[in-house]
C-alpha cells in the first residue's frame, strides 16, 4: 500500500493535486493539518480515494480530530499535526502518545521541516510543508514501512 503524506498546505490546493499526480498507485492520502479546507476539497474531488485528515493550529473552525490512528498492511500509524505535542521543541511527547496507542510510527507536520528518525524504537515522520513542494510517501507491506521524502518539480 502506497500512502501520500502531506502537511501544511496553507491554501495551495494546486500543490496537493500536483503531488497526487506525481505519484502512481496511491492507495490513500494522509493529511497532517494546516489546510483542512483544501484536504476536504481534494477528498470530494477524488471520490473513492481514502483521505485521512486531522486539523492543525491554523484550521480554525474545523471539527476534524487533532489526532487519529490508521493501519495499513499491518503497520499502525498515529497521525497528528503535532502542535499539541510541542514538536517544535521536542519529539518526546509525540513519541509517548504514539507508544501509548501501540502505534508503529507517528506522522506529524507543523515544523515545516522534513524529518524521519527513530525515538525509543518508534519511527517519527514529518513530510515537510507542501507549500515548499515537500511531501512524503510511505510504502507499507507485510508489517513493514518504508518512508521517503519527495519534492515537487515546479
Amino acid at each position: 500500500m502506497k500512502l501520500l503524506v502531506v502537511s501544511d498546505i496553507h491554501g495551495d490546493y494546486d500543490a496537493l493535486e500536483q503531488a497526487y499526480r506525481a505519484e502512481k498507485n496511491v492507495g490513500a492520502v494522509v493529511f497532517l493539518g494546516d489546510g483542512i479546507r483544501e484536504a476536504e476539497r481534494f477528498e470530494a474531488a477524488h471520490g473513492p480515494l481514502r483521505v485521512y485528515m486531522v486539523r492543525g493550529n491554523c484550521d480554525f473552525g474545523s471539527n476534524a480530530p487533532i489526532q487519529s490512528l490508521c493501519a495499513f498492511e499491518g503497520v499502525l500509524f498515529l497521525y497528528t499535526h503535532g502542535h499539541v505535542y510541542g514538536v517544535k521543541g521536542s519529539y518526546q511527547a509525540l513519541a509517548e502518545a504514539a507508544q501509548a496507542a501501540h502505534a508503529d510510527a507517528a506522522l506529524f507536520g507543523h515544523t515545516h521541516v522534513p524529518f524521519c528518525g527513530e525515538l525509543d524504537g518508534l519511527t517519527l515522520f514529518n513530510p515537510g510543508t507542501l507549500t515548499d513542494g515537500q511531501y512524503g510517501v510511505i510504502c507499507a507491506e507485510a508489517g513493514k514501512a518504508r518512508f521517503e521524502h519527495r519534492r515537487l518539480m515546479r
